[in-house]
């Protein structure tokens, strides 16, 4: 694990390619090298946010690994436009709370709520188009299905 983690982590540091770097460590959980999958998560991640999400460049993955799962769902939902908010959602938020979820059984529920919330409290649009695309009749009818979010509500709220 070591190896692995020390040289994804300096591919990473030095090359900045976060493709190679989660490259390496998923090799090495192929071959069932234990104890990579928080490092594999958190390059899943950083590959999101700056491959997909168009996050800041100069984003590092010791940076990332510092934050609270919190401030990373923040980052990776920050730069979202309101017509693709809940495609975005759908593509990131989902699965990085299935990720920590994963980790740390029922955190998911607790990251969303905290999520929503705040986010509510400045604007309700982008709270609204989650609950929304929540429903059971939208998720079934729907060609974006959040059956996730709903199960995540349904318990958290």
């Amino acid at each position: 694990m070591d190896w692995y983690q020390s040289r994804a982590e300096e591919i990473e540091h030095h090359a900045r390619q976060v493709d190679c770097a989660l490259s390496l460590i998923r090799l090495g959980m192929e071959r069932h090298i234990p104890g990579l999958l928080v490092l594999c998560d958190n390059l899943v991640t950083l590959e999101t946010l700056v491959y997909e999400a168009g996050c800041d460049l100069t984003l590092t993955l010791k940076e990332l690994q510092q934050m609270k799962d919190i401030e990373k769902l923040r980052l990776l939902m920050n730069g979202c436009s309101e017509d693709k908010y809940v495609t975005s959602a759908y593509q990131w938020m989902v699965p990085f709370l299935h990720r920590c979820e994963k980790q740390s059984p029922g955190v998911a529920n607790e990251l969303l709520k905290e999520y929503l919330v705040t986010l509510a409290k400045g604007d309700l649009k982008f709270p609204l188009k989650i609950f929304q695309h929540s429903k059971p009749d939208v998720s079934r009818n729907s060609n974006l299905k959040f059956p996730a979010f709903f199960k995540f509500i349904e318990i958290g709220f």
